[in-house]
């Protein structure tokens, strides 16, 4: 395989946009790993080896190759999955069908992001407050450390969020003492 990863990468450079990396061998061990790890024993991608091609590093989504050119995009839950469904992936037939999928919803743009529980849609700044996955917030909120005192935004990790049905934030707080009141 690591022949054929060296003409794919002649071949598509940059897969998609600056988020996306096209793996080295040992990244590509590391998240061939995780993948075999993760995957529930029902899984419809047990049937196939899988190698790992490419990385969004924004998303946490990682795109696999099978030996018969058929590619999967995942997005890893970094858990021990039970249930078929998990972890989440897109089959494709070949890596040029996958690589103009994932171009097309980027520069589409307009894909909405809705909240797996209470459906409120993320991408037209909607969140439900009560709602334990929407969380405060639909796709940025303010730092839920120190309830936005020290002024620093959160973004949210979308996919993380719907998979766990939680909300999951990435961000630093800025405040020196965040658990005391200025």
């Amino acid at each position: 395989m690591f022949g054929s990863r060296r003409k794919l990468r002649r071949k598509h450079p940059h897969p998609v946009g600056p988020d996306w990396r096209i793996l080295g061998w040992l990244a590509s061990l590391r998240l061939e790993h995780a993948l075999r790890r993760q995957m529930a024993p029902d899984h419809w991608m047990r049937s196939k080896s899988w190698s790992a091609f490419a990385h969004n590093t924004k998303q946490d989504a990682v795109l696999y190759l099978a030996a018969d050119g058929e590619a999967a995009l995942v997005h890893l839950t970094w858990m021990r999955e039970r249930t078929k469904d998990c972890p989440s992936a897109t089959s494709f037939k070949t890596l040029d069908d996958a690589l103009h999928d994932i171009a097309d919803a980027i520069e589409s743009g307009s894909n909405p992001i809705y909240c797996p529980v209470c459906k409120s849609d993320w991408s037209l700044d909607e969140f439900d407050p009560g709602c334990f996955c929407c969380g405060g917030g639909a796709l940025v909120r303010d730092c839920p450390v120190c309830d936005g005192r020290c002024g620093a935004e959160f973004r949210r990790a979308i996919l993380d969020s719907q998979d766990s049905g939680e909300a999951h934030w990435n961000g630093n707080c800025l405040s020196k003492d965040p658990f005391v009141p200025n």
